[in-house]
């Protein structure tokens, strides 16, 4: 049973390995009580059969330590030196808003998306 294949996204290997869908949703801290639906809908094609399947995460690959969040999760490799600066790094929000290119207040009222200045805009064309 290989973990990269797309067997572990449909329905019949959720039915064919319960335990190790319910221990994954376990560490991942999710009630497992879906997977009991999606056992429990068989195969009626519903649409609550859709949402509930849905909801089941990927099954991480057997080697990937459990742990509550990326906090707990050991760093497995560094490449090269971690740079160290004078002042304190902005976030990706933060430097948009500094520079003027993304405009968070007012895309608070579209939450579809982050409105972008045209001075962004031009520069993402001259990639293209």
């Amino acid at each position: 049973m290989s973990f990269g294949d797309q067997e572990r996204f449909n329905l019949s290997f959720i039915r064919q390995h319960p335990d190790l869908v319910r221990t994954s949703l376990v560490n991942r801290q999710i009630d497992p009580v879906i997977l009991n639906r999606v056992i429990e809908l068989g195969d009626s094609g519903s649409e609550e059969l859709t949402f509930a399947a849905e909801e089941i995460p990927n099954i991480p690959a057997p080697d990937v330590p459990v742990g509550k969040d990326w906090t707990e999760s050991p760093i497995m490799k560094t490449v090269g030196i971690p740079p160290e600066f004078s002042f304190k790094p902005l976030d990706h929000v933060n430097l948009g808003e500094y520079l003027d290119i993304i405009d968070i207040k007012r895309a608070e009222q579209f939450p579809v998306r982050i409105l972008v200045s045209s001075k962004m805009k031009r520069r993402l064309w001259k990639c293209l």
